[in-house]
């Protein structure tokens, strides 16, 4: 224990939630946090910030509305409270759902609010509290909550995991990554719009000489130049540069010989950083073979989406009409509902499309750049 009388962080890792307790829950209430209750209720003023921050169930009835059907509705509120919020729920399983908190001294661990008598500690410390009414509506309180915990068997999570963090070496390399990763990002992104500026001249004076060998269009004199000529010379360069490009899309059997022919290791290395660059090819349609997956893809991240959307909003703020969202009557106990809720097995699909797709990009980068193998 510290010397301002709170627990160490670093004295237990894991007394912060019950997710190592095996089966069995500890028996017993640690001394430090039945003393800690004690003084607790003596004082007033905490006392009733504690139990206005914390959530009042009515009973396992809430469980039908998993997980609010009371008043104060969600999580309680747990930015009103001054000392340490425990949350009741997703303790033993990540799946499990929070469905209440609890405002407690910091001194009681995770561990102490799972012991079997904790309720019998706390009510023998209310005995002694200034308001006696205020203190056993306390109780009552934590009594309520620790019975649908225990119904639920979900555990308990006080305060947060503290990670052991030193900034050598690891947080001097961090920086050291992340600084250079920006100063090539900008440098790079700003190397390249000259060089990609002169190289657009330089295609579009390539393609007019090319159309003048050809005799397709005729040289015009400035002084000679027309609205009517000049319209016609942007719509022909137009033309051919949209024929150009089509020839350098990744899928033209020329692509790679070119490609290897103008850049550099240099221009590669600047071009791996380049931003508006790598912004382009993103942006970019690489392979029309893979469109006809864009549809799944973005239906399964819309899914996914909507499914995690209901899941956050009920386990942070609650839905202001539980009954028509929550089981028996609400949407979530029809077919639509569970197929909305269900949204996590979208995400193998989504799995399975991303693995798909890497193989497709890997196997056509990994092809010879020429057709002899």
């Amino acid at each position: 224990m510290s010397l301002d009388g709170k627990p160490d962080p670093y004295a237990d890792l894991y007394a912060w939630s019950t997710s190592a307790i095996d089966e069995n829950p500890p028996n017993y209430t640690s001394v430090v946090c039945s003393t800690h209750l004690s003084l607790f209720f003596q004082d007033h003023a905490a006392l009733a910030i504690a139990t206005e921050a914390s959530s009042h169930p009515a009973g396992l009835d809430a469980l039908y509305y998993q997980p609010w059907s009371w008043a104060g509705g969600g999580l309680g509120n747990m930015a009103e409270c001054p000392i340490q919020k425990c949350i009741a729920g997703a303790g033993i399983r990540r799946d499990s759902l929070t469905f209440a908190s609890l405002c407690v001294v910091p001194q009681c661990t995770a561990h102490d609010l799972a012991a079997g008598d904790f309720v019998d500690v706390m009510a023998k410390a209310s005995t002694g509290a200034k308001d006696a009414i205020l203190g056993r509506e306390y109780t009552h309180i934590v009594e309520r909550i620790a019975h649908l915990n225990k119904f639920l068997g979900t555990g308990w999570i006080c305060g947060d995991f503290v990670v052991p963090w030193t900034i050598w070496p690891f947080g001097a390399l961090f920086f050291v990554l992340a600084g250079f990763s920006i100063v090539a990002v900008f440098m790079a992104s700003y190397i390249s719009r000259p060089s990609t500026t002169r190289q657009k001249l330089s295609e579009r004076n390539n393609i007019s000489a090319s159309l003048q060998s050809r005799g397709d269009v005729t040289p015009i004199m400035p002084e000679l130049e027309s609205e009517e000529k000049k319209q016609e010379m942007t719509l022909i360069l137009e033309v051919n540069d949209e024929i150009w490009q089509d020839e350098k899309r990744p899928d033209s059997p020329n692509i790679d010989a070119s490609l290897e022919e103008q850049e550099t290791k240099g221009s590669t290395f600047v071009r791996a950083f380049d931003i508006f660059a790598n912004f382009r090819e993103l942006c970019a349609l690489k392979s029309p073979d893979t469109v006809v997956l864009d549809g799944l893809r973005v239906g399964s991240l819309c899914w996914i989406i909507v499914g995690h959307l209901m899941a956050i909003t009920g386990s942070v703020a609650g839905f202001s009409n539980p009954k028509e969202v929550y089981p028996p009557t609400g949407y979530l106990a029809h077919l639509s509902g569970q197929l909305v809720i269900s949204s996590r097995f979208a995400v193998d699909t989504f799995l399975i499309i991303s693995g798909f797709l890497t193989f497709h990009v890997l196997n056509r980068k990994l092809q010879p750049q020429n057709d002899s193998r």
